[in-house]
């Protein structure tokens, strides 16, 4: 957890320091990274002895037959899916539409500063997983690692789940069961070769709660600080933190003032203050475009709600997990299985006496609780089933704990091989990266895969470009909607012309067009439109006339010639 404070702090550092002075670029991030590598090198020289690895190899030594199997299941699950991160490429719909095209735009002006944007997400989004994904981009000079941080996001959620359920004391056994189960998870599973942002924010999430958990019984400054950075980057990941914490947070209170230890209390404000530190330059930027340090649209909070309405709002999200299409996909697969385990694991603590534990039913009620708070806020929608995976890996903790003491031992391993075996739909059949099959990532280009949820784009975005090219225009505006994959335009452009180009959204209409470019006035000498139908187009940089468009059945692609 230490480490992962660290790594994430020094992310942040290394974006927002650097972009002050336009000097996002390779040179910087290297010199910068080696003197980390160095540093971190330094102290494991000098702590040597804090590696004691007679002590892991007699612990080793104990490892049951059981826990060996389930350790392997674990390990097949991060390999298989850190081959799939890095081998595929990146296509889901917000990764194209915002997540990686604002990464491409702080690389082209070389700074994180607003620019004028037609998809404003780019603008207001929590930034921390892109400003990771920014890092590895610039320093790997390609996008072959940009799944790979859900992917590191993934395992190290496991390690927060270990954690609290060691915290909630289980055995080794228990803490495996407990992996085993969040790694399992089907959302887990597509979530973690993904460019989205909700494993990301799971880890921090998950994360902070042990270190909370873990603050309040050792009370130390060093994991408040540390608790300090975890929250602070989940704030700065997903804005669904501030629905998934504030549980967590108001049980510490209660406990701090019940039991009148009130110096726990500024550790908890510590934290808090830490937070705020790390989100202050991106709410001032929010500020200063959208006059607000957290614009959101209106339309992504209840305006009202009731006891009925509350209840049918989490009656619905629950029925999106009660799926028997067994879907596959990044943005609605189901966690039928596990949110029936999970149900009966809480019915099984309230009824059964023997496992009525004080911390066992706390616990309980604040998964129960981060659920009702997410359905009283958040409006009904589809897609909202990938936004419960933060609650699902907090819960595993306790249902891995309560499984492995409530089992038999000799039933232990065929549970953990049937959780394993039905896993296997996720694994190996993820929509978006398939490891086989006839669109396995093996068999399909990954300019294919770029394209594989809208195959009849190929064709209109690859001649666009090179109409484009043929005339040596290398300035070009994009005239688009906020659902636009203009990701894809910066693949094309870099794949035919290297870094070559400069690409800019033209003709913005909302709060953003008043913003400068950062890299500079900007003369496009050809435009891109989208659903278009303008035969002309006029901008303040001169009129353009369409010279090819092509009408396909979910968009219309044109071509736009500066002729004054």
């Amino acid at each position: 957890m230490y480490a992962a404070a660290l790594w994430g702090s020094v992310v942040w550092f290394l974006t927002e320091i650097p972009s002050l002075f336009y000097a996002l670029s390779f040179g910087v991030l290297m010199i910068g990274w080696l003197i980390v590598a160095a540093g971190a090198g330094c102290c494991a020289v000098f702590n040597q002895k804090a590696f004691d690895f007679g002590k892991w190899t007699l612990s080793l030594k104990t490892v049951t037959l059981t826990e060996k199997i389930i350790l392997f299941f674990i390990v097949s699950i991060a390999v298989l899916k850190g081959i799939s991160a890095i081998y595929s490429a990146p296509n889901t719909s917000d990764a194209l539409s915002y997540h990686l095209t604002r990464v491409e735009h702080w690389i082209q002006n070389r700074t994180i500063a607003n620019y004028p944007s037609h998809v404003t997400r780019e603008l207001y989004s929590p930034p921390w997983a892109e400003y990771a994904i920014l890092q590895l981009r610039i320093l790997s000079q390609g996008d072959y690692f940009s799944n790979a941080v859900q992917w590191f996001s993934a395992i190290g959620s496991w390690v927060a789940v270990s954690g609290l359920a060691g915290l909630l004391g289980a055995n080794r056994k228990g803490q495996l069961m407990a992996v085993l189960l969040a790694a399992s998870l089907p959302m887990s599973l597509v979530q973690a070769t993904s460019t989205q942002t909700d494993y990301v924010m799971t880890f921090w999430v998950a994360g902070f709660v042990y270190l909370l958990w873990l603050m309040y019984q050792k009370s130390t400054w060093g994991i408040a600080f540390t608790s300090g950075i975890f929250l602070g980057l989940a704030f700065l990941t997903k804005g669904n933190t501030y629905l998934l914490v504030p549980v967590w947070m108001i049980v510490y209170l209660i406990a701090s003032i019940t039991t009148r230890n009130y110096k726990k209390l500024k550790f908890l404000a510590f934290i808090v203050l830490v937070a705020c530190l790390f989100n202050v330059p991106y709410a001032i930027r929010n500020t200063s475009t959208f006059g607000s340090p957290y614009w959101t649209h209106s339309s992504f909070v209840n305006q009202s709600i009731s006891p009925s309405k509350l209840i049918s709002s989490m009656g619905s999200n629950l029925i999106l997990h009660i799926d028997q299409r067994q879907r596959t996909g990044e943005d609605d697969t189901a966690n039928e299985f596990y949110l029936i385990l999970m149900m009966g694991v809480l019915l099984w603590l309230f009824f059964y006496h023997p496992f009525r534990r004080k911390f066992y039913l706390n616990y309980a009620l604040c998964i129960v609780l981060m659920f009702t708070i997410f359905s009283a806020v958040v409006p009904f929608a589809p897609f909202n089933i990938r936004f419960h995976l933060a609650i699902f890996i907090i819960s595993t903790a306790l249902v891995g704990t309560v499984l492995a003491q409530w089992l038999p031992h000799q039933w232990t391993a065929a549970a953990a091989i049937l959780i394993y075996i039905s896993s296997w739909p996720w694994l190996f059949k993820c929509n978006e990266h398939p490891l086989i099959g006839p669109s396995s990532i093996f068999h399909t280009t990954r300019m294919q895969q770029y394209f594989s949820e809208r195959s009849l784009m190929v064709y209109p975005f690859s001649q666009t470009v090179k109409l484009i090219g043929t005339g040596n225009c290398r300035d070009i505006g994009l005239i688009s909607n906020e659902n636009e994959w203009g990701y894809l335009w910066w693949v094309l452009f870099r794949q035919n012309f290297g870094d070559h180009f400069r690409i800019e959204d033209v003709g913005v209409g909302n709060k953003s067009a008043l913003l400068a470019f950062p890299s500079g006035p900007f003369n496009p000498c050809a435009l891109i439109a989208t659903n278009d139908n303008r035969t002309e187009i006029a901008l303040s940089s001169g009129v353009y006339a369409r010279v090819w468009s092509m009408q396909l059945p979910d968009d219309l692609t044109s071509v736009f010639i500066k002729v004054l």
